[in-house]
This record gives C-alpha cells, sequence and structure tokens, in this order.
C-alpha cells in the first residue's frame, strides 16, 4: 500500500470541475424547457395560419380563373356573332345614356321639423342683415376716425428710387466726400 496515492475519507465522492448532480433541475433549465415548448407551439400556430391563408388564396385565384374564363367564353361569343366595333361602341354609348337615378333624400321630416328649420334659417338671415345694417351705419363714422388718426400722427409716404444702372453710382450728397 504504500505506493496508493493517499485520499482523506469523505463520505461523498466529488468529481473535478462539475457541480454534483440535482435530483430537480434548476429554475433556469426549466424557464429555458418552458420558453421552448412557448416558441414551438407559436411557431406550430403560424404555420397553421400561413396554410390558412394559402389555401384561401388558391380558393381565390380558382374563383379568379373561372370568372375569368367565363368572361373570355362571353367576348369569344360576341366576336363570333359578328359583332362589329361600331356594334360595342354604339352599347357602350347606350350604357352611358342610362343615368340611374339620384338617390333619395335620407331620413324624413315632419310639418314641425320643416316650420322649425325655416324658422331658424330665417331668423340667421334677419341676424346677418342686422349685423350689416349695423357695419354700414359705422363704416363712415370709422373712416372719418381713420383720417383723423392719420392726420393726427402723420403720414408715411413711400419713396421709391429707380434702381441706376450698372455703369451710374447711387447718388449721394457730395458733402459725404469731404
Amino acid at each position: 500500500m504504500p505506493n496508493e496515492p493517499f485520499e482523506l475519507p469523505t463520505t461523498t465522492k466529488r468529481r473535478r470541475g462539475r457541480p454534483p448532480k440535482m435530483d430537480k433541475p434548476s429554475d433556469s433549465i426549466v424557464s429555458a424547457q418552458e420558453r421552448a415548448a412557448m416558441i414551438r407551439e407559436e411557431s406550430e400556430r403560424i404555420e397553421r395560419e400561413q396554410a390558412l391563408v394559402a389555401e384561401q388564396q388558391r380558393e381565390h385565384q380558382k374563383q379568379v380563373t373561372v370568372t375569368s374564363r367565363q368572361d373570355e367564353v362571353k367576348n369569344v361569343e360576341i366576336i363570333a356573332s359578328g359583332e362589329t366595333r361600331e356594334h360595342l361602341l354604339q352599347r357602350i354609348r347606350d350604357l352611358r345614356e342610362d343615368k340611374p337615378e339620384p338617390p333619395a333624400p335620407e331620413g324624413f321630416r315632419s310639418e314641425g321639423q320643416i316650420k322649425e328649420f325655416n324658422a331658424e334659417q330665417e331668423a340667421g338671415r334677419a341676424a346677418v342683415a342686422k349685423a350689416q345694417a349695423e357695419q354700414e351705419r359705422h363704416r363712415e363714422r370709422w373712416h372719418e376716425e381713420a383720417i383723423a388718426e392719420q392726420e393726427r400722427t402723420g403720414r408715411m409716404e413711400p419713396v421709391h428710387h429707380a434702381n441706376p444702372a450698372q455703369n451710374q453710382a447711387y447718388p449721394v450728397s457730395k458733402a459725404s466726400f469731404k
């Protein structure tokens, strides 16, 4: 026995670099497993939805194909019947002449509602006429007040000087050269 290495007596033997095995997985492992399950469920749901959409698109395309073939058959029958371009244009003109009736007004108004509406309209017209008459009465006075204000404060007349040509200098006072 002298050749065997010395070991301390222990109740559990520990492996180097690894933690001891646990009976229950840790919370992070459980969380990762739950997330993986959720991701799988979500991807399966998305695949089902995409398959449903693809099926609906195929059905729609079938319907479009059927209706376009029916329209094509009708057009071939029209062409085969000997209808000329003028006949087609005349059919288009006839379709344009038949104008639909204008839509009926929505709702129903009783006699009382009509009278009330007309009274409100008339009251509004009277108020507008009164305001316009008031403005007309005061317009001359406001004009006289504006003229008096201009005379009191003085008037600023705009002065316009034509721009000189390129070979001319701006007019200046000779006093500024000294």
